[in-house]
This record gives C-alpha cells, structure tokens and sequence, in this order.
C-alpha cells in the first residue's frame, strides 16, 4: 500500500512537470500571432506578477505549510497566512497599479501603462489558484496540484485556439485577459476541491500570530532573491533597451530552453 501511494506521488508529480513543459512550449504560438512587442508587453506583465506571488508565497503561504502541518494549528495557520497574502498582495497589485505610468517611462514604451492598467484583473486571476495550490502543498496532494495545473493549462490553451481562430486575440490587452480569465477557472477548480476542508479561526495562543510574522520575514528574503533571479532579467532587458520585441523574443527563448 506504501509502496502503490509513493508511486501514485511520483506518477502525478511527473505529470505536472510534463505539463508546464506543454505550456512553455504552447506558447509559442501566440507569441506568433500577437507579434514580438506585444508579447514583449504581456512578458513584461507577467514577470512583475510572478514575482510578486513569488514574494507572498515566501511571506505569507509558507506559513501555511510549515505551520499547518500540525493538524491542531492548521486552523491558525491557514488564516494567519491567509490574512498576510491577501494584505500583501493588496497592497503589491495597488503599487503597481498606480505607479503604471512611472514604470512605463523608466520602459520608454507607454503602452505598458495600458498592460499594467489591467494588473488588478490579472492578480485577481491567480489569487485563489496559488492559495489553493500550497493547501494541495499541505495536503501532500500532487493529484490535486495536478488537476488545478491541468484547469489552467486546459483553459489557457481553449482561450488561445478560440481568439486565434475568431479573430479576437490580436495584441497584448487581449493576452492579459486570457491568462487572467485561465487562472480565474484554475482558481475556481481549486476551490471545489478544496473550499470545504479549509479551516480558519479567529483564536491564536500568545504570540502565535506573531511567531508566524516573524517566519514570514525570515522567508521573505529568500523569496525575493529567487523571483529577482527568475524573472529580473525580463525586467531589466526592457529598462535597459526599452524595445518590447527584444524581450518578446528574449522570454520565448528563456521558456523554450526552461
């Protein structure tokens, strides 16, 4: 019985990794359809997103693992690193929304202002997926992981096909949609498996809360070097040349050799 649940683990874990690969190389085609600067945009985009959730995963979520392994604590736990993703990700998404137009300028191309005047939607997309990913996490549950992957990766490469052959996806405003509108499902997903069994509570023992703050600190830097070293480049490319198509033809390269 051990032996068939350790294997059952390796089997969808692989089947996970093999489906980031499908996705890295899926989107190649809109990269294609959209043009090189479009894509450059949407890269720059996603870039700022994925380290932002990369940071409130080190801040906020690992609370949830490292705490919430203990069935006793899991309650205080999940709503500790709960409370911190959501304040920190408020407040991440409304920085970046009003600083669109500085961001833009240090870019020379203005229409990333236009791109990042959609982050809220885009952040809005991904809020529950990753939440809902690290209780997979928690649960030891890469089946679960799996199918939430699978919800997005599905919805993602249905909502390209359909603007492709309709005739709707054309620039990088309409890219921002379809992974938002893609995480948004993956979201919802997540939350039928799991919505039921997550626990919270409003009762911490004495300096609990603040013990789980003090590790999220204590992660917060760890996160913050690895999300600068995944996606920085992206991001200081384009201040550096301030040419979307170099960085729409740089991030497709990166996803194809990753």
């Amino acid at each position: 019985m051990q032996l068939t649940r350790h294997i059952s683990t390796v089997v969808w874990s692989s089947a996970d990794k093999f489906l980031y690969l499908s996705i890295g190389l899926i989107f190649l085609l809109p990269q294609k359809i959209i043009g090189e600067a479009p894509w450059g945009l949407f890269a720059t985009s996603q870039a700022i997103l994925t380290i932002m959730f990369m940071l409130a995963d080190g801040f906020a979520l690992q609370i949830v693992v490292n705490f919430g392994v203990v069935d006793e604590r899991r309650p205080q736990a999940t709503t500790a690193g709960l409370l911190l993703y959501t304040l920190f990700l408020g407040t991440a998404t409304t920085l970046v929304w009003l600083a669109r137009e500085p961001i833009a300028q240090v870019t020379r191309e203005p229409q990333l202002a236009e791109v990042l005047a959609l982050f809220p939607i885009l952040a809005a997309g991904f809020f529950l997926r990753n939440f809902t990913l690290k209780i997979a996490q928690l649960n030891i549950d890469t089946r679960g992981t799996f199918v939430i992957d699978a919800a997005w990766a599905g919805s993602t490469v249905a909502l390209l096909v359909w603007g492709w052959q309709a005739g709707w996806l054309v620039d990088e405003l309409d890219m921002v949609l379809v992974a938002a509108a893609a995480a948004g499902i993956s979201s919802l997903v997540g939350m039928l498996m799991y919505g039921r069994g997550i626990r919270l509570t409003r009762r911490f023992k004495p300096g609990e809360f603040r013990h789980m703050v003090r590790f999220g600190f204590a992660q917060f830097g760890s996160a913050a070097t690895m999300g600068f070293l995944a996606q920085g480049a992206v991001l200081l490319l384009f201040a550096l040349t301030g040419n979307a198509a170099v960085v729409g033809n740089y991030d497709v390269a990166k996803k194809f050799y990753r």
